[in-house]
């Protein structure tokens, strides 16, 4: 089992170039991904301010069958929130689903 990851950070930051280290983790197999619990109040990516973040994923299964069922990822910041939710299964197909709920789209795209 990968284990489990839990926190809540007041900040996190991912600089352009560290996220190609996010990246290489997930072109892994999901069997080693470890589940997570995750809230971030202040979370930027990339150069990029993206709000509060909320994940909540778990790594079910056995074997090769593994998959990382992402139960919630949830940004939120006052211009708008993202909510996906999704699949992520080794040599299978993986998917996901994207609600966006904008609240001002002209400052949510300044914010991108």
């Amino acid at each position: 089992s990968p284990g489990r990851l839990s926190a809540h950070l007041a900040r996190l930051v991912v600089p352009p170039q560290d996220a190609g280290a996010v990246q290489e983790l997930l072109e892994q197999s999901p069997a080693s991904v470890p589940a997570l619990q995750l809230v971030v109040d202040d979370f930027h990516w990339r150069g990029l301010a993206l709000g509060r973040l909320e994940v909540t994923a778990e790594n079910r299964g056995r074997g090769p069958q593994r998959e990382w069922q992402l139960d919630q990822l949830k940004l939120t910041a006052p211009e708008a929130s993202l909510l996906a939710r999704g699949v992520w299964s080794a040599g299978q197909r993986s998917s996901l689903a994207f609600d966006l709920n904008l609240a001002d789209g002209g400052k949510f795209f300044e914010r991108v």
